[in-house]
């Protein structure tokens, strides 16, 4: 008989959540509030989670597999990623075609569009 392959999340009980897969570790909630792209950059740059300060604005790809993941285990998403409140993230990818704007990923979604740096704004989830 088939077994399910385990899910490749970790709650790590401290407001973390780990991708063994890919071994990176997430934060579990979010910014709570809107940024423009320089304070989203400068959030992860501040934030002592779960006593680490190497948190940083994931990339587009990094982004865009977490959302990835979460879609291919459904409801978990809701117990592993808390204060999910906008659809829109940040990531640190700037969006070449357009100077002045940079990626952001629909986190219900699982899309990428991009906003002006200065005026559009979203959420923030850092990685490390």
């Amino acid at each position: 008989a088939k077994t399910a392959a385990a899910a490749p999340w970790r709650d790590n009980n401290n407001g973390t959540i780990t991708d063994t897969r890919r071994r990176r570790t997430w934060q579990q909630g979010d910014s709570g509030e809107d940024y423009n792209w320089q304070r989203a950059k400068e959030y992860c740059a501040g934030l002592t989670l779960a006593r680490r300060s190497d948190w940083r604005l994931p990339s587009k790809s990094e982004l865009v597999s977490l959302v990835d993941g979460l879609q291919s285990y459904g409801k978990k998403k809701v117990l592993w990623f808390t204060n999910s409140s906008s659809p829109w993230y940040w990531t640190a990818t700037p969006y070449a075609a357009s100077s002045g704007s940079a990626w952001v990923v629909h986190f219900y979604g699982g899309y990428a569009g991009y906003f002006n740096v200065v005026y559009g704004t979203g959420r923030v989830r850092c990685v490390r």
